[in-house]
């Protein structure tokens, strides 16, 4: 039995890293794919619109969405492609977005885990990655179909190879990073300063290695190259179409307010929001909008990890903390630029939770300081696990419980409400009001044709709705909001048409219920 148990524990000695990347991989993909279709429950507009753009590419539209919207603020193409692949798998469906953006998600983690390892330790590169595996931040933006989440995972992958390739030498490792490198430009917007931060990694390097400057000129010339070269369809595509490829992010500029206001005011004021997103109001208006962008532990531990990674820099001159304090920096810019929210700064997820893991190290080596041998590493694992298991559990509870929080940005209302409306697509026709996200109708309304042909017509305002005429053969279908002030024109049109029925949809989804919509509908003459 004692010999059975001695060779159990070698064998969790010699795997132990293997056995960790595996928890890791098992606890990424729970969060990402667990009730993918349904949680979080409905679907962006904007991603609609990309679900849409994927099917018209199908159709061999290509023009409009390769390699950058021809509607300027629709921006890069990355979800787009794989969600037309998946479209041809699964044909039209929400999961195609949604596992577009999540494959970029869940391919983020393992190569986190070993550019940290590279840089600092398995500890601190194993914690760090478990923080963004529970992330909800990470988790959201994975499973919504937002294109954003493609930053954090070229970014990583750019860094990985960049200092691997400079550690080994090897030409290959710097041809990878500037692959990655140039397939951040198809990403997001966020992505625009990795560039300017890779030449200025570069720079330091060929200053630091002064004595081997020719051989690091030669090496990193070849990542440049390559970069370039890979990035020709998009540099392309901007040097011909620049108001287009500037539009969003003219339209979003912190310098018009500046300029304005004849101040520096508003760049303050961005700093000063940039840095509350993590810990206060993530300022978003989608899905983080009040609330912060990282939930406990990670919130707490989130502040004094940038304490130490600065005291390691500064005092110890440990330079890899310097890079991730610089990632951090550099991963802000776009969003203090614009405006810093959840998306714009999703950049910095991997400095960000990289922080709260050497706060957590650093916390428990305090805790621990005062003991030795095997009950200072019990110590060590029990503490660590402890903080993980509650960090999983919170993030459970967020994100995925019962009473999971609600994410406005997904329009959960009229998602509920579609199916109620495709019936009638043959026989009436559909007139919407409200506030209703136009591109979720479009999408699921969709039945054949052009996809981005509107199966409804949407009016201004809901008493638009009394001047409607009815087309031979042909019902009619109102959409409204299932609110007060709709209830007066709802009585007016079933006065006009008195063999209408109405309708009330209920939004009930777990722990909410509340009503969602009103169709008023009128049978074919």
């Amino acid at each position: 039995m004692f010999t059975s148990m001695n060779s159990l524990k070698e064998i969790l000695a010699k795997n132990q890293e293997g056995i960790l990347i595996c928890i890791l991989v098992v606890v990424t993909l729970f969060f990402r794919l667990y009730k993918l279709s349904s949680i979080p429950f409905g679907l962006n507009n904007d991603t609609s619109w990309d679900a849409t753009a994927a099917v018209d590419m199908l159709r061999g539209n290509l023009s409009p969405y390769l390699p950058y919207a021809a509607e300027g603020w629709r921006g890069e193409p990355i979800i787009r492609l794989p969600a037309a692949l998946f479209t041809l798998i699964l044909g039209r469906n929400p999961m195609t977005v949604r596992l577009a953006s999540d494959m970029f998600g869940i391919a983020t983690i393992i190569p986190l885990y070993l550019l940290l390892r590279l840089l600092f330790n398995k500890k601190i590169a194993w914690v760090s990655s478990f923080f963004v595996a529970i992330s909800g931040w990470h988790i959201t933006f994975s499973k919504v179909g937002w294109q954003a989440i493609a930053v954090p995972c070229f970014s990583t992958l750019t860094f990985y190879y960049f200092f691997k390739g400079i550690r080994s030498n090897n030409i290959k490792n710097y041809i990878l990073s500037g692959i990655f490198l140039s397939g951040s430009l198809y990403t997001y917007i966020a992505a625009r300063i990795l560039p300017l931060f890779i030449l200025c990694l570069c720079i330091h390097v060929i200053i630091v290695h002064s004595k081997q400057f020719t051989h690091y000129i030669r090496s990193l010339s070849v990542l440049i190259g390559t970069f370039i070269i890979t990035s020709l369809p998009i540099i392309y595509y901007a040097f011909n179409n620049w108001p287009n490829y500037v539009s969003r992010a003219s339209y979003l500029n912190i310098w018009t307010p500046m300029e304005h206001q004849k101040t520096l005011t508003p760049l303050f004021q961005n700093i000063q929001t940039a840095l509350l997103l993590f810990t206060h109001n993530a300022n978003g208006n989608d899905f983080f909008i009040s609330e912060p962008l990282l939930d406990q532990p990670a919130r707490l531990l989130f502040p004094l990890g940038v304490a130490i990674a600065l005291w390691y820099f500064l005092k110890e001159k440990k330079k890899a903390y310097g890079f991730m304090l610089s990632w951090f920096i550099f991963a802000l810019i776009p969003g203090i630029v614009s405006t810093p929210n959840g998306n714009r700064a999703i950049g910095t997820i991997p400095s960000v939770y990289f922080f709260s893991a050497i706060g957590l190290v650093w916390v428990i080596s305090l805790i621990t300081h005062f003991f030795r041998g095997s009950v200072q590493k019990i110590l060590s694992v029990s503490i660590l696990s402890l903080v993980l298991l509650y960090g999983t559990i919170v993030t459970y509870q967020i994100y995925l419980g019962p009473m999971r929080r609600e994410l406005p940005g997904l329009y959960p209302k009229t998602y509920i409400t579609i199916p109620n409306l495709k019936p009638f697509i043959a026989t009436h026709d559909i007139y919407v009001t409200d506030n209703y996200p136009r591109e979720l109708l479009t999408y699921f309304l969709y039945t054949n044709g052009d996809p981005f042909y509107k199966n409804y017509v949407w009016m201004e305002h809901n008493r638009e709705m009394l001047s409607v005429s009815p087309h031979t053969n042909r019902g009619l279908v109102f959409v409204m909001w299932d609110i007060p002030d709709n209830q007066p024109i709802t009585d007016e049109l079933r006065m006009k048409y008195p063999s209408a029925t109405e309708q009330h949809i209920p939004y009930i989804n777990d722990h909410i219920s509340r009503p969602a919509s009103i169709l008023l509908i009128v049978p074919p003459r």
